[in-house]
């Protein structure tokens, strides 16, 4: 919702009051228009329904299985961890950090060992 006002301070009308009375602004006119339609109105437009809670959770939960179909297996220390965020938790750095590691080829970071899982070692057909 845009407003807008029709009241505008020019040079002419700055520090220009009678002593007697204390200058006081003109009333401020504030328009609005229906970004719907574009059109102008005399009130304020009806605000579009927050999406609901329910819808929310799905969508949550379509995310929570792609990132889950995204896993990458990786061998910390000779360990198998089921992720990249999993590793990445366990060394105490982020996700993204240790995943351009691992894209460079896997190697020593911060101490570990680490590198993508190879498929034998995953026990995947």
């Amino acid at each position: 919702m845009t407003h807008f006002s029709s009241y505008k301070v020019t040079s002419s009308h700055r520090g220009r009051y009678d002593e007697k009375e204390p200058y006081s602004p003109p009333p401020v006119v504030t328009s609005y228009f229906d970004p719907a339609t574009g059109e102008p109105r005399g009130t304020r437009a009806e605000q579009p329904p927050k999406p609901k809670k329910k819808q929310m959770k799905s969508l949550q939960q379509q995310r929570r299985e792609a990132s889950d179909r995204n896993k990458k297996p990786v061998l910390l220390d000779g360990e198998l961890q089921e992720s990249v965020t999993e590793a990445a938790r366990l060394i105490g750095t982020t996700c993204s950090s240790l995943s351009r590691i691992l894209r460079n080829g896997g190697r020593e970071y911060r101490g570990h060992t680490v590198a993508y899982a190879v498929k034998e070692e995953t026990k995947c057909q």
